[in-house]
């Protein structure tokens, strides 16, 4: 069974070309005592509440560990003064 092949002619060419999508313009909204630029952020307002509470998160870890770390050195400092004035 032979198979054919298919030769493409100006007129398809042409039909095709004819039906290329255009793009749709979006445009920002208007909005008083604001620039055009502001509306062109790249995250919006709950990435940026996110990446605020994971921040937050973030720095009372360090916070309660670092203060956990001082108190048991601390407590290690207080007996190693109390070990050496019983040997005085």
């Amino acid at each position: 069974m032979p198979t054919t092949k298919k030769t493409a002619t100006k007129k398809s060419v042409a039909k095709k070309s004819k039906k290329s999508v255009q793009p749709i313009k979006e445009e920002t909204p208007v909005v008083m005592n604001v620039c055009r630029s502001c509306h062109a952020l790249p995250a919006g307002s709950v990435e940026l509440v996110s990446l605020l509470l994971v921040l937050v998160f973030a720095l009372s870890a360090v916070l309660v560990t670092s203060v956990y770390a001082l108190n048991r050195q601390s407590a290690e400092l207080a007996v190693l003064q109390a070990q050496t004035t019983v040997q005085e």
